[in-house]
């Protein structure tokens, strides 16, 4: 074999080296300080919340205001998937609403836990999507279910806020009942989308500050 052949092979080893040393290092981790699944708890409050149903047949809106609104979550951890993509199911978070009232009436409200997803880190800001959330509205004898897919949610390690995007991304249906009909408006049972944030019209984006002793940090490094 040729000394100039063993040179090239020499030289194609060491590029071949040299590009995987390149893709390794440029490979980013996602980490937290959470614990293995179930994860680590932690709890966050909000101020007071405003739903809004924007019914089409008839045109018309109707709010829904809460006094009370806090979150339970858990953070998994400590670290995530090694390579750019997202972190699914990095946290879960189920909201708590009381002191709930619409149309005049109290409502009952019940959330299921959702999921987190987070999708990119800027900084100390991570954005990310809430997933999964479903909610029962009880009121008058009439149930209202509502559905939940956020995105744009940002979660900011650094103060401990996490900023729900409720601008779309939320669906009501009820039933044709004498008791729906009345509380929503309508000659029937139908659907309608929603949107979910501060006591403003139209809602703003909601801040849940986290209050435990644990507070989340997720990073992509």
């Amino acid at each position: 074999m040729s000394s100039r052949f063993m040179k090239v092979l020499l030289i194609g080893a060491t590029v071949a080296s040299a590009l995987v040393s390149a893709s390794t290092a440029s490979a980013t981790n996602w980490t937290s300080n959470g614990s293995a699944s179930p994860g680590t708890v932690f709890s966050a409050t909000a101020p007071s919340t405003r739903f809004e149903f924007h019914v089409t047949s008839p045109s018309h809106l109707i709010g829904l205001s809460c006094t009370n609104t806090t979150a339970t979550g858990r953070l998994i951890g400590p670290t995530g998937p090694v390579n750019t993509g997202n972190w699914n199911d990095v946290a879960t978070m189920r909201p708590t609403f009381s002191g709930c009232f619409f149309a005049g009436q109290t409502m009952v409200v019940v959330c299921s836990e959702g999921h987190l997803d987070a999708v990119s880190q800027a900084g100390n800001v991570v954005t990310g999507n809430i997933r999964g959330i479903s909610c029962t509205m009880t009121a008058l004898g009439c149930v209202i279910n509502l559905t939940a897919n956020l995105t744009g949610n940002t979660y900011n390690n650094t103060s401990s806020v996490l900023t729900v995007n409720g601008s779309s991304g939320i669906t009501a249906t009820w039933t044709n009942s004498a008791a729906c009909r009345t509380l929503m408006g309508t000659t029937a049972g139908g659907s309608a989308s929603a949107t979910l944030g501060t006591t403003t019209s139209p809602p703003g984006p909601l801040g849940f500050t986290v209050t435990s002793s644990f507070k989340p940090n997720i990073q992509h490094n």
